[in-house]
């Protein structure tokens, strides 16, 4: 009798165990949503500052501007949930040229007697927001993430700590992405700050970038100006890339021009076709292939072992100088002055036939230059 009794008993048990609502840690879910929507003008703007949750912005056709704020809290009841509400504002007023949500929490309070006791709080707060596609957007946020889409107005964007989404910024525009990731698919003028971030870009007409231990990407870009430091780069077409930086790796598939002032760094490249202007300093290059009908190849080095490869059939000159360097040059290469006195080596002469309108100048100091045909 008592086994059939102790069955019984473990069977109600696993029916009451498997009828438990669906919440973790004895927690509970709550949630308080705050809408609220404003006329604006077609050239207003709207502000948006948020912490612990997302903000997800997209343009509609309305000249209004609706925003719907939801928080989320887990708590393990009601009363405990309220202190975390009570503690979080969402405060969303207007004005006549603009619309403005910003997200404040207040430190939390307690008791001499509540000492040593802390509920471990989880809560989230997250933006939806619709606007006009040509109004300006300033919107801020930080331990979470920001998705931007439709925008046609100038837009200044700010993630830390969470990841960065836009499909599409036409005008000109500014991006801050600190210690998270992101990706840009089509931007027209952009000024991008980077620190410990992973981006990124799809398509960008104009690209200023400021980045520190950062991982960059770049797909397609008609003009490249970066500043970069201990950073890793990585362009598959570029029209102009310009870089000043130091304790870098960059890695260039195809670009018309690229232009380096660099130390210690390491610099690849497949093809550049028109200019290649390189002031390195005890850094690694090297060039796969310079375009036959290139326009100036000028390097300037230090401490700095040079590879440069030359299109075949290119016509070209060669007026190169070194101290303490060793030059190499093509078999094809014809000298018409070499001259070498002491540490100091220098070469003159020409490749291809013809005439050869095209120069390729080389300082160099402790390193070596090797030029050959590809």
């Amino acid at each position: 009798m008592s086994k059939l009794v102790f069955r019984l008993i473990a069977l109600l048990l696993l029916t009451a165990l498997a009828h438990i609502p669906a919440y973790t840690s004895d927690c509970w879910e709550y949630s308080k949503i705050i809408k609220k929507e404003f006329p604006i003008s077609a050239r207003g703007a709207v502000s948006l500052s948020n912490k612990f949750g997302k903000i997800e912005v997209q343009a509609w056709d309305g000249q209004r501007v609706k925003i719907e704020s939801i928080i989320l809290v887990r708590a393990s009841g009601e009363a405990a949930a309220q202190r975390v509400f009570n503690r979080i504002n969402v405060l969303i007023n207007n004005g006549p040229e603009s619309v403005n949500a910003e997200t404040t929490i207040a430190p939390q309070k307690r008791d001499w007697w509540d000492w040593g006791v802390e509920e471990e709080e989880d809560f989230s707060i997250s933006y939806k927001v619709f606007m006009p596609p040509g109004a300006k957007l300033i919107a801020r946020n930080k331990y979470g993430d920001l998705f931007v889409s439709g925008i046609k107005g100038r837009a200044e964007l700010s993630v830390r700590y969470g990841h960065l989404s836009v499909e599409g910024l036409f005008s000109d525009s500014e991006i801050t992405l600190e210690y998270g990731s992101g990706m840009i698919e089509k931007a027209g003028r952009l000024n991008v700050n980077l620190e410990r971030a992973r981006l990124i870009v799809e398509d960008v007409r104009l690209l200023t970038m400021n980045s520190r231990y950062s991982v960059v990407q770049m797909n397609r870009v008609a003009e490249s100006i970066t500043t970069t430091k201990y950073d890793t780069y990585d362009v598959d077409e570029a029209g102009r890339f310009a870089n000043t930086g130091e304790f870098d790796q960059i890695y260039i598939k195809s670009a018309l021009e690229v232009s380096v002032d660099s130390r210690l760094t390491q610099l690849n490249v497949g093809k550049v076709a028109d200019k290649l202007r390189l002031h390195i300093d005890s850094s690694g290059v090297r060039v796969i292939a310079v375009g036959r009908n290139f326009k100036e190849v000028d390097l300037a080095g230090k401490f700095t072992d040079f590879q440069i490869g030359i299109e075949e059939g290119a016509a070209y000159q060669m007026n190169a100088v070194a101290d303490y360097a060793g030059i190499r040059y093509p078999r094809n290469f014809r000298v018409l002055v070499e001259k070498e006195h002491g540490a100091n080596h220098e070469v003159q002469g020409q490749a291809g036939e013809g005439r050869a309108p095209r120069v390729l100048r080389a300082r160099l100091s402790y390193g070596a230059l090797r030029v050959g045909e590809e």
